[in-house]
C-alpha cells in the first residue's frame, strides 16, 4: 500500500467517527506518542487485524513503529488498541464490510 497526500487526513477524519472520546491523530504508547494512520497502515500493509493476529505479527508492527520497551508488552499493547481504535475502521474501508453500528432495520 502506497501512501498517498492527504491520505493521513483521510484516515484521521473518518477514524473521529469510530473514536469520539479519544484525541484522534496521535495516542500515548509507554511514552511515546503513537500516530494512529502509521499504526493503521502497518496493519493493513500486512494484510489487516485478522492476518497479522493468525500470523503473531503484532511484534513486527510494534518495531516497524519504533516503540522501544518489552516487545511482547507493546506488541500486545498496540492490538489492544489497534481492535479498540481502528478495526471497525478497517473492516468499513479496507474491506468494505458493514460493520454492526452501520446496520439499519427495516
Amino acid at each position: 500500500m502506497t501512501k498517498r497526500k492527504g491520505d493521513n487526513g483521510i484516515i484521521i477524519s473518518n477514524v473521529k467517527h469510530y473514536t469520539c472520546s479519544v484525541p484522534i491523530g496521535s495516542f500515548n504508547v509507554r511514552e511515546t506518542l503513537l500516530d494512529l494512520y502509521l499504526v493503521y497502515l502497518e496493519v493493513t500493509t500486512r494484510g489487516g487485524f485478522h492476518q497479522v493476529s493468525q500470523e503473531k505479527k503484532w511484534g513486527e508492527v510494534a518495531s516497524a513503529l519504533r516503540l522501544e520497551g518489552n516487545i511482547a508488552r507493546l506488541s500486545a499493547q498496540v492490538e489492544k488498541l489497534y481492535l479498540q481504535l481502528l478495526y471497525q475502521f478497517e473492516q468499513l474501508y479496507f474491506y468494505r464490510a458493514p460493520t454492526k453500528s452501520s446496520k439499519t432495520t427495516g
